[in-house]
């Protein structure tokens, strides 16, 4: 957190400088520095965080000339303030300690930027985070995701995404992304529609901005979703099995060109042509090969194998068997997505699993 001097004002930075002097002048350096290598071993041996802002989210456009700002109360915090002004730093809409309260509403904003600061006091010090947003009060109202519900699970790799029509509105555009603001999983103009079938969404937190044209004027709400899909998402399913792949250059239907799929996928590569992990990769005169080298290849190209399951990991198995992991149970065993495990070049999810060798990160 960076705290940036503001002489004159009213606020945490006043108050943080006032403190600042008052124990330059009470204490002497050597017991401030002690005192202060302690308070930075108890932070963090308590996993104290500031308060972040989820809503209005960051960089969105406000449609309203009233909105009720909406945080989370940080871990280990005593007190809280909100700025809100016109331009970044400043506190002219709205200045105010709140305490612990979580919610605050700001009246007559003004159309154009908008820079909001939330303070965390914890202990004696003052951290904040920034968030900009463009207010656009009347003239319509863009369109509204109704559905699924933003922050929610999917437990698919093909959604239907639904949304209200707005007010106005003349025109739609929907981008489905791996990071917020891209589209790289979906990018379409859709018109007056008020629905999306979006097919080949990885295994992922994935970010959804609908786009609304009202007039010449193009407006935008924001949306992110944690993707856990179980299910046969294969692209060759119904292919001949054991003929080569002539995108991953693995054996259809096998163990390995599932996996190699599933990383393409969860990298947001789910167009054949672009896949970027393959047999090949990364053209360094080795292959990745039968599942039985993929520990010792993936060793070699510095990919962390160790014992520690993670979600989208690669199950490991010494006698020559991967699979992708679907799931961590309270156990420590994985579920997990696989073919050919029973050597007949079929889809199959087990549970409890936990006989993995390793786990080896390629994307997770």
């Amino acid at each position: 957190m960076t705290f940036v001097k503001a002489n004159g004002t009213h606020g945490p930075i006043n108050r943080f400088h006032k403190s600042l002097i008052a124990a330059r002048t009470s204490i002497s350096v050597r017991v401030a520095v002690m005192l202060l290598a302690l308070a930075c071993m108890t932070f963090h041996a308590q996993a104290q965080t500031a308060a972040v802002m989820t809503y209005p989210i960051n960089g969105s456009t406000l449609y309203t000339a009233s909105v009720t700002f909406q945080w989370t109360a940080g871990v280990g915090a005593d007190d809280h303030w909100l700025y809100v002004g016109t331009a970044f730093g400043q506190s002219n809409l709205f200045n105010a300690e709140l305490g612990m309260a979580t919610s605050q509403a700001v009246n007559n904003m003004p159309n154009g930027p908008v820079y909001a600061r939330l303070w965390t006091r914890i202990g004696s010090i003052w951290y904040e985070n920034d968030y900009s947003y463009s207010e656009t009060a009347g003239g319509g109202t863009p369109a509204v995701l109704t559905s699924p519900p933003n922050n929610s699970t999917l437990t698919a790799s093909s959604v239907t995404f639904q949304w209200s029509p707005g007010t106005g509105a003349n025109d739609h555009w929907l981008y489905v992304g791996t990071a917020s603001g891209q589209a790289n999983i979906f990018d379409s103009e859709l018109g007056m529609a008020t629905s999306q079938v979006v097919n080949g969404i990885p295994n992922r937190v994935i970010y959804v901005q609908l786009w609304t044209r009202i007039g010449s004027t193009w407006y935008s709400n924001a949306y992110s979703f944690t993707v856990s899909a179980v299910g046969d998402d294969y692209p060759w399913k119904s292919a001949t099995a054991d003929g080569v792949n002539s995108y991953t250059h693995f054996y259809i239907r096998e163990c390995t060109d599932f996996v190699a799929w599933r990383m393409n996928r969860d990298t947001g590569h789910t167009a054949p042509a672009s896949f970027w992990f393959t047999d090949w990769m990364p053209n360094s005169g080795n292959v990745w090969g039968n599942a039985v080298n993929w520990e010792t290849h993936a060793k070699a190209l510095g990919y962390r194998v160790d014992s520690s399951p993670a979600v989208g990991a690669v199950a490991y198995f010494s006698y020559g068997h991967v699979a992708y992991v679907e799931s961590i149970n309270s156990d420590g065993s994985v579920n997990v997505s696989e073919y050919n495990y029973n050597l007949n070049n079929d889809y199959g999810y087990r549970t409890e699993v936990r006989n993995v060798t390793a786990f080896i990160h390629i994307v997770h």
